[in-house]
């Protein structure tokens, strides 16, 4: 499975950053949202796995919240420092089935197939800092 999420962070870190900033947030958003739904489909027969899709879940959507996706420094997390934690939370969901002793090969396959999304979505996302907008108007100084 690791070979798996080598090749996808070989093969995408290589191809060109496509992915604006606002659609890097809503590919995160999707992401918690079913991390979160495979949390209440996995309760009834996978508590282990049900609660680490949740602890995933919430992290992401944690991250994602405080990110300052606009440029404006409205927000605690900037993209830099956010690509960075999305690499992490890629590895803890990838390192999740051996942490908790998650069994069950279909839980497993899914944590792994969420790495690489998520591996993939940061490495195509175009980190680079936007210029703020200074207004319609440009504002002379008085001599």
């Amino acid at each position: 499975m690791a070979v798996a999420i080598s090749a996808a962070d070989a093969l995408t870190r290589r191809l060109p950053k496509l992915i604006p900033p606002k659609a890097h947030a809503a590919g995160d958003y999707l992401t918690a949202a079913i991390f979160l739904a495979a949390s209440t489909l996995f309760w009834r027969n996978h508590k282990r796995a049900a609660l680490s899709a949740a602890a995933c879940g919430g992290l992401k959507l944690l991250s994602t919240a405080l990110t300052d996706f606009d440029g404006d420094n409205s927000n605690l997390i900037g993209l830099q420092l956010h690509s960075s934690v999305d690499i992490g939370i890629a590895a803890v969901s990838a390192a999740m089935p051996e942490l908790i002793g998650i069994k069950e090969p279909r839980a497993k396959r899914f944590f792994i197939g969420q790495a690489i999304f998520i591996t993939a979505l940061t490495n195509l996302t175009d980190f680079t800092p936007a210029t703020p907008r200074r207004g319609l108007f440009k504002v002379r100084k008085p001599a």
